[in-house]
């Protein structure tokens, strides 16, 4: 075990086997892994059995018996290729407001978003009309991040960039900020009426 030469995995550990004949009490097993002489195996009966660790590439295996008669030798070539990690590049979408685009006569506005792949609050650039806001509020382990902020008259952008090792990813939403008029103010009118 491995059978097949060269043998490939994507594991970092492979369980090596042989079966070693004739080799009597005098004789002698000598185990290399990568050319360095091992004597991390058991040798029960004539099977030899080890568990190596392997390093990403070819690894070679030799099992080496020697007896009073002679020496033989078994080799075998081991392919590791680690699996990669599949790319999880961040998302965000502001899901409040629900719309690109929105006007409010109140003053305060509630922003929530909806974030995957980001598992620090430091890998979020939260601005409001340019300027980065640090005191948002951002839960790792449900993606949520909420900030109540204070709007200016007039259009106000609102933008989120995270960003993680696989990329970026950026939403933005603008709010038109209209105050309500006060009552309409008018001068005094006076008119005499008495004597008509």
């Amino acid at each position: 075990v491995p059978n097949d030469d060269p043998h490939r995995t994507d594991f970092d550990q492979a369980d090596i086997r042989a079966t070693i004949e004739r080799l009597g009490n005098n004789g002698t097993v000598r185990f290399f892994v990568n050319g360095r002489a091992s004597n991390d195996f058991r040798l029960n009966g004539n099977t030899l059995d080890a568990r190596i660790s392997l390093r990403p590439g070819e690894n070679q295996v030799v099992v080496r018996a020697e007896n009073s008669a002679g020496n033989d030798q078994d080799e075998v070539a081991i392919i590791f290729e680690p699996v990669r990690p599949t790319s999880q590049p961040p998302k965000v979408r502001i899901t409040r407001p629900d719309r690109p685009n929105s006007t409010t006569s109140s003053q305060r506005a509630d922003i929530e978003a909806s974030l995957e792949y980001v598992s620090r609050k430091e890998d979020i650039e939260f601005r409001l009309n340019g300027q980065r806001l640090y005191d948002f509020d951002y839960r790792p382990q449900n993606g949520r991040l909420t900030h109540r902020i204070e709007l200016r008259e007039g259009n106000n952008r609102i933008s989120i960039e995270v960003v993680n090792a696989d990329g970026r990813d950026q939403d933005a939403v603008d709010i038109r900020y209209l105050s309500e008029p006060g009552p309409v103010k008018q001068p005094p009118t006076v008119e005499i009426t008495e004597p008509a």
